[in-house]
C-alpha cells in the first residue's frame, strides 16, 4: 500500500503514524511537539545550532527569485530593505517572496519547485479586483501599504510540510485620494497561512476569508491577518495575528501542523500605528515572529509589551509592558513618523532572561522568562558612543551568547554582561567593530548581518 503512494503521501502518513504513537504513549504527543526538529526563522542563543564559516574553497550559488517584475520584492523597487530570510531545512532552502514559496536544492541550486500564487492574482492582472466605484485596482497597489523597514517573511518547515504566509489581493477600500492627491486610504496587505509538501510542492491546506468577504464575518481563521513568520514547534504552528479594527487588536495563535485545524489563539494587547489626518493607516502592522522556548511562547508585540504563553493551552503566563516612544501625530496630510531605534526582531532567550528590542521603546530590556519581571533596560543613548557610523542606523538584534549580545548596524556591537545574562546580569561593557557598512546611505536600508558559530557574517554591496 504504502509503496504505490507518491513521495509526498507516504511522508504525510509516517508523520501520522507517528503521531498516534505518540498518543498512545500517555503524553497526548506532547513529547513529539518539543522533541520534533523544525526550521524557522530565529535568532541564536546560548547553545543553539549556529553554522560555522565556511572555507575559502566552499561552492556558491545564486539564485535569482525575481521572476515577476511586479512582485513585491523583485528588487526593482526603490524601497528594498531586505525583508525576504530563506530557511534551510534538510537538502533545501526554502524562500518565500510573500506570493509565492521557491525550494532550491542547497547542493545543486536546482530549483526544485515553485508555488502557485494564492488564489485572486490572475483575476487583479486581468483587471477585474475593482473598487466600489468601479475603478480597477492596478496589481502593483496592492503593495504600496507594505512596511519594508520592519517586515520580515519567512517561511517555516518540519515533518515535510512547508508553512508561509502569503499575501492575498483581498480589500474592501482600496487605494483612494482626496481630488487625486492627499492620501486617505490605502491598501493593507492581507496575508494567511498556506502549507506545502517539501517534496512536490502541492498545497496541503490554506487559510482564506469566504467569497465575497467583508472583511468582518467568518471564523477567526477566515477574519484574522498574519502579522509576522510562522514557526513550528513539534505538530502545532504558531504566528502573531490581528485585526485592524481602528487600532491594531494583536493575538497569538495556534494551529495543527498537518491539516491548518484551529487549536487555540489568545488576545494579548491593542495597540495602534500612526495615523494620517483621516485616521487611516498607511502601512500595515508588522511584528517578528514568536519564540518558544520549552513549553512557553514568548511574543513581543512591538505594542508595548511583551507576552509568554503556555505552548499546550495559549493561556497567559506573563504580561509585561515597557516604555514606549510617543506616537506621533498626524504630519500635515500624512501620518507621522515615530523614530525606529531597533529593526523588527524576535527575542532571545538566555537560561532564564528574555532579551528583546522593542522596535517602539527607546530601550533593550531583560526580563525574567518565569515571571516577567523587568530585570533590566539599556537606553539605546547609552550604546551612542560605541556605534560609530550607526547613528540613525537601526541596530538589529543578532543574538547572544552565555554572557554577550551582538547588535548589528554600520557596525556591529558587543553588549556584554561580566556575570552573565543567564541569571539576569545587565550588559554593561560594549565594544564596537570598524565601521562596515558606511556606504550604505539610507541607515534604514542597512543588510541584517548573520551572527555564526564564532563569526558575524555581515553582507555587502558586492559580496
Amino acid at each position: 500500500f504504502g509503496e504505490d503512494l507518491p513521495a509526498g503521501a507516504r511522508k504525510r502518513l509516517e508523520w501520522a503514524d507517528r503521531l498516534a504513537a505518540e498518543a498512545g504513549s500517555g503524553r497526548g504527543g506532547e513529547r513529539g511537539v518539543l522533541d520534533a526538529p523544525a526550521s524557522h526563522l530565529a535568532l541564536p542563543g546560548p547553545g543553539a545550532e549556529s553554522g560555522s564559516l565556511p572555507g575559502p574553497d566552499c561552492h556558491s550559488w545564486r539564485v535569482r527569485i525575481d521572476d515577476d517584475d511586479d512582485s513585491p520584492f523583485s528588487g526593482k523597487s526603490p524601497g528594498e530593505r531586505f525583508n525576504l530570510f530563506p530557511v534551510a531545512y534538510g537538502d533545501l532552502v526554502l524562500v518565500s517572496t510573500s506570493l509565492r514559496v521557491w525550494a532550491v536544492d542547497a547542493f545543486s541550486s536546482a530549483v526544485r519547485w515553485k508555488s502557485d500564487e494564492p488564489p485572486g492574482w490572475d483575476a487583479v492582472r486581468r483587471g477585474e479586483q475593482r473598487q466600489e466605484n468601479g475603478r480597477a485596482i492596478p496589481r502593483s497597489e496592492f503593495f504600496e501599504g507594505i512596511d519594508r523597514e520592519s517586515l520580515m517573511i519567512a517561511p517555516a518547515a518540519a515533518g515535510g510540510i512547508v508553512v508561509a504566509a502569503l499575501q492575498i489581493p483581498v480589500t474592501q477600500l482600496g487605494n483612494t485620494l482626496y481630488q487625486g492627491q492627499i492620501r486617505i486610504t490605502t491598501i493593507i496587505p492581507d496575508r494567511r497561512l498556506f502549507a506545502f509538501d517539501v517534496d512536490t510542492g502541492e498545497v496541503l491546506w490554506r487559510h482564506l476569508p469566504p467569497p465575497m468577504w467583508d472583511g468582518e464575518s467568518g471564523s477567526f481563521t477566515e477574519r484574522m491577518r498574519v502579522a509576522g513568520p510562522p514557526v513550528i514547534a513539534g505538530t502545532r504552528v504558531l504566528v502573531p495575528v490581528y485585526r485592524p479594527q481602528g487600532r491594531i487588536d494583536y493575538h497569538v495563535a495556534c494551529f495543527d501542523l498537518a491539516t491548518g485545524a484551529y487549536l487555540w489563539s489568545t488576545s494579548l494587547i491593542s495597540g495602534q500605528v500612526p495615523l494620517n489626518m483621516f485616521g487611516r493607516p498607511e502601512q500595515e502592522y508588522a511584528a517578528p515572529p514568536l519564540v518558544v522556548e520549552g513549553g512557553r511562547v514568548v511574543a513581543l508585540t512591538q505594542l508595548g509589551a511583551v507576552a509568554a504563553l503556555d505552548l499546550f493551552t495559549g493561556e497567559i503566563l506573563w504580561e509585561s509592558l515597557y516604555d514606549q516612544i510617543a506616537l506621533p501625530g498626524a504630519n500635515g496630510f500624512k501620518p507621522g513618523a515615530r523614530p525606529r531605534i531597533w529593526k523588527n526582531a524576535p527575542p532571545v532567550v538566555v537560561g532564564n532572561t528574555v532579551v528583546a528590542t522593542p522596535s517602539d521603546s527607546p530601550d533593550m530590556i531583560g526580563l525574567d522568562l518565569a515571571t516577567g519581571a523587568v530585570l533590566w533596560s539599556v537606553p539605546h543613548s547609552r550604546l551612542d558612543d560605541y556605534r560609530r557610523m550607526s547613528y540613525r542606523a537601526n541596530l538589529a538584534l543578532l543574538g547572544a551568547s552565555e554572557d554577550t549580545i551582538y547588535l548589528g548596524g554600520r557596525s556591529i556591537l558587543a553588549a556584554r554582561a561580566p556575570g552573565g545574562l543567564a541569571t539576569g546580569g545587565a550588559p554593561y561593557e560594549f565594544r564596537s567593530s570598524r565601521s562596515i557598512l558606511s556606504t550604505y546611505n539610507d541607515p534604514s536600508r542597512l543588510p541584517r548581518p548573520v551572527l555564526g558559530e564564532r563569526h558575524v557574517l555581515v553582507p555587502t554591496h558586492d559580496r
